[in-house]
């Protein structure tokens, strides 16, 4: 018996096989064009005498000076959005319903209308939709990639923000009125933190040390919400029910069995025991937010903090491989980037304290040095 979905998902690679020849022609387009006019203005200068006499000018291309702080948060952003376009390709994204259709539970019924209304949207024209989707997000994380350090590059993240917000909003506000999801679940949602990402990257003239101070109070701020987030007896995470439902997957792909079996495993034993656990999730998130306070021990709190990061995105998040509009990573691995930025958790040493004092005093005119 032929399978029904045969046909639409024929012609959905089809059509992303099209956009994909598209694209390339245009950036062999770009390169001949480029080349051509290199060569063309080889040609030109020696037909010219007065050129030929004259002293060549070498024109070197600047490169933007970019801390290690940017140049990672560019290169982390630009492959996490190329990576959700990977995962959107997959044809179960348009039969299978989204999560946001569902959340009628919300504490604000109007709150739903947005992410109701487009996931009924997507329902009625899977293919447009997720073609859109893979096409915008491939573009936002090339151009990332491109243009880091840029005019033109701010500019691009910029929209990407603009359009990590809409992801936000349409996949239910990343969990944030809905009960039983919590940090487990993926609170804040990708969204939100992408969007926040690339506002970092889009204000002009941000040094170093402001964007470690942004992030540090980024990353404080997190891990205090994710465990008041967690911690709320009305998210129900202190029942089996609520937990149960924290653990739901939505897999748009045939898993190996090794990974349903822990995620099984650990939720099991999560729903058996929801107060035990969920009390040593809270103070996990406490505890990562002092030492990210602290700053010290930095080596330490990155290791135990991706740990748990990959731990909780295998058996709560389930590898970022759930039906999504866009940015189907999930939170994990974007929070993850952030405690691996260099920096961000490095305590100042006494030469850069004691430089910093002394600008100030000179600044404020206090101890001016003869």
């Amino acid at each position: 018996m032929t399978n029904p979905a045969s046909p639409l998902i024929h012609t959905y690679y089809l059509i992303l096989l099209d956009v994909a020849v598209g694209v390339c022609f245009l950036v062999i387009l770009k390169v001949g064009m480029v080349w051509g006019m290199a060569k063309l203005a080889h040609v030109l200068r020696d037909d010219d005498p007065a050129a030929k006499s004259a002293t060549p000018t070498v024109h070197k291309k600047v490169i933007p000076h970019m801390p290690p702080m940017a140049r990672a948060l560019w290169y982390g952003l630009s492959i996490a959005w190329m990576l959700s376009a990977l995962i959107q390709i997959n044809p179960q994204f348009l039969s299978r319903p989204h999560p946001s259709a569902g959340i009628t539970g919300s504490f604000v019924p109007h709150v739903s209308h947005a992410s109701t209304w487009f996931a009924n949207s997507f329902a009625q024209h899977p293919m447009s939709w997720n073609v859109l989707s893979v096409m915008v997000q491939f573009s936002v994380g090339a151009l990332l990639w491109t243009g880091r350090g840029r005019g033109w590059g701010r500019f691009v993240a910029w929209t990407g923000a603009f359009v990590s917000l809409f992801v936000w909003v349409t996949n239910g506000f990343g969990g944030t009125f809905h009960a039983n999801l919590g940090f487990l679940g993926g609170w804040p949602g990708p969204g939100l933190l992408m969007a926040f990402s690339l506002v970092l990257l889009a204000l002009p003239n941000l040094d170093e040390p402001r964007m470690a101070a942004f992030t540090r109070i980024g990353l404080v701020s997190f891990w205090l919400l994710a465990a008041v987030e967690e911690a709320l007896p009305s998210n129900g995470l202190w029942t089996p029910t609520g937990m149960r439902q924290a653990f739901q997957t939505n897999s748009a792909f045939a898993e190996p069995r090794f990974v349903t079996s822990a995620i099984d495993s650990v939720a099991g034993a999560f729903i058996a025991h929801p107060v035990v656990w969920n009390a040593i999730v809270v103070a996990t998130l406490l505890l990562f937010a002092i030492l990210t306070i602290l700053r010290r021990p930095i080596l330490i709190t990155r290791v135990v903090a991706s740990a748990f990061l990959i731990f909780t995105w295998w058996v709560s998040q389930n590898l970022g491989l759930n039906i999504s509009f866009a940015l189907s990573i999930d939170t994990a691995p974007i929070v993850a980037l952030f405690v691996w930025m260099p920096h961000a958790l490095k305590r100042p040493t006494k030469e850069k304290r004691h430089q910093r004092s002394a600008s100030t005093e000179d600044l404020h005119g206090n101890r001016a040095s003869v």
